[in-house]
């Protein structure tokens, strides 16, 4: 069963929001996060552990505005005291000076075992946040599926997880059976892609597509090829290092970045073709 926290949301219509209990049954899901408003009650300690590349595509430093729009998106009901900010480069800061405070943790470069090193540093912090007893509640935007037991581990332990994704139409089904509530974080600037509106591929895009997974099969030796189809057989979604050149590769064909209806074909499109080749 779900581990209930107290709730409270903001009285601006703008940003007021609501979700479906907690106490749902598993069977339910995670609660997708929806507007409306709820009663003002006292907010509950939280901390975060934010890799970037789950909201923004991009392994970046830490961006208070990424950070003010997971917090309001979560709204007043969690007190968010510290962050842990994963990234996949060399000479990061180990702190930052922005409020919550903020610890960084830098890892190795992420290769075709898709970041490793990068979960292995997460599960490590889980751990020893959930073993202190010290917060409420995990704010997770590291929806890696190798963290599955580890998530069930903190629930165990009384704390709440909440977890943060771009899009969740794209979200694992295995990450949604594990954490309590999902919310959707839409960085500033790419709320025009993930409108419920939004208009279907297009065949101009359709085509980039194409000459995109073509360009990578062509530019990628046997062993990186038969790695990925290990890779995509066995797991979900894409080897990090894949998909972001596969973004890139179409991006340059359109003349601007993807929609969330043309990433999801992207990638359906890859794993179909890379299993049948």
């Amino acid at each position: 069963m779900p581990i209930p926290i107290p709730m409270a949301m903001p009285t601006s219509t703008d940003e007021s929001v609501t979700e479906r209990p907690l106490s749902a049954p598993r069977s339910a899901g995670a609660a997708i996060r929806t507007p409306a408003t709820a009663p003002r009650v006292a907010a509950v300690r939280g901390v975060a552990f934010i890799d970037p590349y789950w909201i923004s595509g991009e392994s970046i430093p830490p961006s208070p505005e990424l950070l003010q729009t997971i917090t309001r998106t979560i709204g007043p009901r969690v007190r968010v005291q510290r962050v842990y900010w994963y990234l996949e480069r060399e000479g990061a800061p180990r702190a930052h000076p922005i409020v919550p405070r903020v610890t960084v943790r830098s890892t190795a470069t992420d290769d075709l075992d898709d970041g490793y090193e990068l979960v292995r540093a997460v599960d490590a912090d889980l751990r020893a946040v959930a073993a202190s007893k010290s917060y409420d509640v995990v704010i997770v935007a590291v929806l890696d599926d190798r963290l599955a037991l580890t998530l069930e581990w903190v629930k165990a332990q009384g704390v709440t997880v909440i977890g943060c994704v771009a899009n969740t139409d794209e979200a694992d089904q295995r990450m949604l059976r594990v954490v309590d509530e999902l919310i959707e974080v839409r960085p500033r600037g790419a709320s025009a892609h993930r409108t419920e509106g939004e208009e279907p591929v297009t065949a101009d895009a359709s085509h980039a597509i194409d000459t995109a997974v073509t360009q990578w099969r062509t530019e990628s030796d046997q062993e990186t090829a038969d790695r990925t189809r290990q890779f995509v057989a066995t797991r979900p979604g894409l080897p990090r290092l894949v998909d972001s050149r596969l973004l890139f590769l179409t991006s340059q064909q359109l003349g601007r970045e993807l929609s969330a209806p043309e990433r999801i074909l992207l990638r359906r499109t890859f794993r179909e073709r890379l299993v049948t080749a």
